[in-house]
């Protein structure tokens, strides 16, 4: 993004890993892409970093060895990690402007790491800082925390949330001077904020936040009606659960969007600065650089070996277990398995393997049978006859069905939540419509 002109890159935590815990068996492999993506940044010249409690998860000893050896601008303005240096504050020059990073975590995200007050340490570091033209924190912590926060140091222009892993399009308003900034989770996306300073302005106003509010509200009223309508067809009190949790979900968001729209339609007292803000989707549609990818292939084989450096979880063997594979389907629905064979589901496996990622612990369940029921493969070297997303990925387990037919030990009509244990979203990067995939796969 420095190529379109004068920028400060920054990442505020959990890039390396998802949550605060991580088991055994994923450790290694987690550490390999770790790598792979600090590398990556270092390279890019990123300008400031904090971290994250779910980098912590990967080992203080092992994220310190990174930091050091590969130079990384990690701030900590409220918090030290024993054995990583990283400095209180930053000043990135951008072009004739002086931008001042602070990077803070919470007290439930610091984790081994020693915390002080959020708010008691940005005050000394602005102190120290001397005279800018921005101050950023980069903010690991609730993003309710994070209201307060700038409400206290008014000094504050910029909050990067990383730790809700929230989408933030049209960046929100804190107290009377900050933005929130957010762009969301697994690295989908890269949030690109433009500030446009004005002399003796206090506080922001956002670009095109009333027709994004519109847009936000309008889109939950949609997604409203939608799930209205499965809450009706739900077949078991397990759905009409998720259901219902989704709906309130979405009337928050409306309730909110809705405040919002309120909030910008007051006039301000006086000059403000100016802030325009996107999300790129990092997808196909942007060109891999061949740098970077030359270390994605080289990594890819330490990948997949650090993959069998630990036992994978015990399950039953492939022929005591409940599934069989497509294949002790075809005799009694040829047609069906026939129709099958034609959708990429029939080819999902092969997907990973021609981009060597058959041994990715973040890949395969969503490329094979099984993987998401308890008694199913939970490692990609148990997968044996359940390659690609068969027959009882959608149906169920058939081999009580193989036995004794019957419509009681099989699923006939799927329900929408089998699909979305992996078009939830976020692996598919939104791209799953039901009324358009569903008529793909029927038969």
């Amino acid at each position: 993004m420095k190529q379109t002109g004068p920028a400060v890159v920054v990442d505020a935590g959990d890039l390396m890993w998802k949550s605060k815990t991580i088991g055994a068996t994923r450790v290694a492999q987690q550490r390999v892409k770790g790598r792979l993506q600090l590398q990556a940044l270092s390279y890019s010249g990123i300008d400031a970093m904090v971290l994250g409690d779910a980098d912590l998860a990967l080992g203080l000893d092992w994220v310190g060895e990174q930091v050091r050896e590969l130079e990384l601008p990690y701030v900590a303005t409220n918090f030290a990690c024993d054995g990583i240096p990283m400095p209180a504050h930053r000043v990135v020059d951008v072009g004739d402007r002086r931008v001042g990073v602070l990077g803070v975590m919470g007290r439930e995200q610091a984790g081994a790491c020693t915390f002080r007050a959020v708010v008691p340490a940005i005050t000394e570091a602005l102190d120290d800082l001397g005279t800018v033209d921005v101050v950023v924190v980069l903010s690991h912590q609730e993003a309710s925390a994070e209201a307060a926060m700038a409400a206290a140091v008014p000094s504050i222009d910029v909050v990067v949330n990383g730790h809700s892993k929230k989408s933030i399009v049209s960046p929100r308003l804190l107290g009377e001077t900050a933005v929130q900034l957010g762009s969301g989770s697994r690295g989908k996306k890269l949030g690109v904020a433009t500030l446009r300073l004005e002399t003796g302005a206090t506080g922001f106003e956002v670009e095109g936040r009333t027709a994004d509010l519109e847009k936000k509200i309008e889109r939950a009223e949609e997604r409203m009606t939608k799930t209205r309508d499965l809450l009706s067809r739900a077949r078991n009190a397990q759905s009409s659960s998720r259901l219902e949790g989704r709906l309130k979900r979405l009337e928050r968001q409306a309730d909110e969007a809705r405040r919002a729209l309120a909030e910008a339609s007051e006039a301000s007292d006086g000059p403000v600065h100016r802030i325009d803000n996107r999300l790129v989707a990092l997808s196909e549609d942007v060109d891999d650089h061949a740098a970077v990818m030359a270390m994605v292939q080289s990594a890819k084989p330490m990948i997949a070996a650090a993959a069998a450096l630990t036992s994978p979880p015990k399950t039953q063997s492939a022929t005591d277990g409940p599934f069989v594979g497509s294949t002790a389907c075809t005799g009694c629905h040829t047609e069906e398995h026939k129709q099958w064979r034609g959708t990429p589901h029939a080819t999902a496996w092969a997907t990973l393997v021609r981009e060597g990622r058959e041994r990715d612990l973040d890949c395969w369940s969503c490329h094979v049978t099984g993987a998401h029921h308890p008694l199913g493969p939970q490692h990609p070297s148990q997968i044996s006859g359940l390659e690609n997303v068969g027959c009882e990925s959608c149906h169920g387990p058939g081999r009580a069905h193989t036995a004794a037919p019957s419509t009681a030990n099989i699923q006939r009509d799927p329900s929408v939540e089998v699909c979305t244990e992996c078009h939830d979203g976020i692996k598919d990067e939104g791209r799953f419509d039901l009324a358009k995939y569903r008529p793909q796969v029927l038969h």
